[in-house]
């Protein structure tokens, strides 16, 4: 499954055997771009007072006005009421979130912070996904060229969600866990020029994280490798009523 993101909230997914869905497109007639990819069928979660904008969408489309769920082809898609406020002056109707299963992966697409069943909240961070997507690719590129690979795991700590990136590498020695996110240092050693780069991948990472007022750490692992931690305030999801 690969995930897209196209600005504002809206996805473009792409599974495995190449079919493509789009979520919650955006609507041209609030000043945002119109999605014309084409899709095996596209999620519209606004239902507005004012207009509709099915009609620009290219590729069947679902318009959902409620919660529930439906089944189509190994795609299981679940539907959930939220809230929504306006956005440069339209006026909305209701909003649903969607909980996506497909391919052993199941994902969250919220649009806003809404209401989330007890069992089942999301954790939900508020981020730039632009800012976001480009810190966990370069920590994930590092990873991969030093480690030749990394597991990628998502836990709530108190108030804040923790992204790890953990390597079975070779490590940075402990006194130069927080040199190397200065501009353009290179460790000489097992993690080094040898792989090419030029020394900004984690300082960039660190400054896209606190952008997003959160924090990036580095700690070498009890058993081995690195440990690349992103810690960002959590946001508590509406309960239902």
């Amino acid at each position: 499954m690969y995930i897209k993101w196209l600005g504002h909230s809206c996805f473009k997914i792409t599974l495995k055997d190449g079919r493509t869905i789009i979520i919650d497109p955006y609507d041209p007639k609030v000043g945002l771009k119109t999605v014309d990819d084409e899709a095996e069928f596209v999620l519209v979660s606004h239902s507005h007072y004012d207009h509709s904008y099915t009609e620009d969408i290219r590729g069947s489309y679902k318009l959902i006005n409620s919660a529930g769920e439906y089944s189509e082809d190994g795609i299981t898609i679940t539907g959930i009421e939220a809230d929504h406020d306006e956005q440069q002056g339209a006026q909305r109707g209701r909003i649903i979130c969607f909980v996506i299963a497909a391919e052993g992966i199941r994902l969250m697409h919220l649009s806003d912070i809404g209401a989330m069943p007890d069992d089942d909240a999301p954790l939900l961070v508020r981020a730039r996904p632009t800012c976001l997507k480009r810190s966990i690719e370069n920590l994930l590129t590092n990873a991969v060229k030093y480690a030749g690979g990394a597991v990628v795991s998502v836990e709530k700590d108190r108030g804040d969600v923790v992204i790890k990136i953990e390597d079975d590498g070779p490590g940075i020695p402990e006194a130069m866990l927080e040199k190397v996110f200065e501009p353009y240092y290179r460790l000489e050693g097992s993690r080094n020029r040898e792989s090419g780069g030029t020394g900004l991948g984690l300082s960039i990472a660190r400054n896209m994280v606190l952008l997003n007022e959160g924090s990036l750490v580095l700690k070498n692992r009890p058993q081995g490798g690195l440990c690349a931690m992103i810690t960002l305030p959590a946001i508590e999801a509406k309960k239902r009523a």
